[in-house]
């Protein structure tokens, strides 16, 4: 926990003042922070996935994992949204943008790659469920509070220094 010790009520106000001006700041980084850490577990559970190379599969034989284009895809189109703030919260977003780079006939653009995430994640009648999102989220969830702990308290620390 930081301690910050104040020799007269002129310092406790001027330190305020500087928190209140550099909060939008502090929380963003915080944020980011936090959201860098899932994004790390997401791409060690991403590099977990099974490779399947079938391209169909049906309800007896439902397919294993996802194929090598495919995690490759996933890997590159992963990122963390622009941080957004509403109503004094601000928040961020661990996911998955763009299309596979395989065309077909349904999908000119290629599979998009939400899809082919949520399709993993929760399974259809012709693939397996394999939760790794949620697997990523819940694994990462302490740590990334305890980055944004340290980072909130490293820049309170910086604040009390400079005043």
């Amino acid at each position: 926990m930081a301690r910050i010790q104040f020799e007269t009520q002129g310092d406790l106000s001027k330190v305020l003042m500087q928190i209140e001006k550099g909060l939008p700041e502090i929380a963003k980084r915080a944020v980011y922070k936090g959201a860098e850490v899932i994004a790390n577990q997401v791409k060690k559970e991403l590099d977990n996935l099974p490779i399947d190379n079938r391209r169909t599969g049906n309800e007896k034989k439902k397919l294993q994992g996802v194929s090598r284009m495919q995690k490759e895809d996933l890997r590159h189109s992963m990122g963390i949204s622009k941080i957004r703030e509403e109503s004094g919260n601000y928040d961020a977003s661990v996911g998955f943008d763009g299309y596979g780079s395989i065309p077909s006939k349904k999908y000119p653009q290629g599979l998009p790659n939400q899809l082919l995430v949520r399709s993993v994640e929760s399974g259809t009648s012709f693939r397996r469920k394999i939760p790794f999102m949620r697997r990523a989220s819940a694994v990462a969830r302490e740590k990334a509070q305890d980055a944004m702990q340290t980072e909130i308290l490293s820049s309170l620390k910086r604040i009390e220094e400079e005043t």
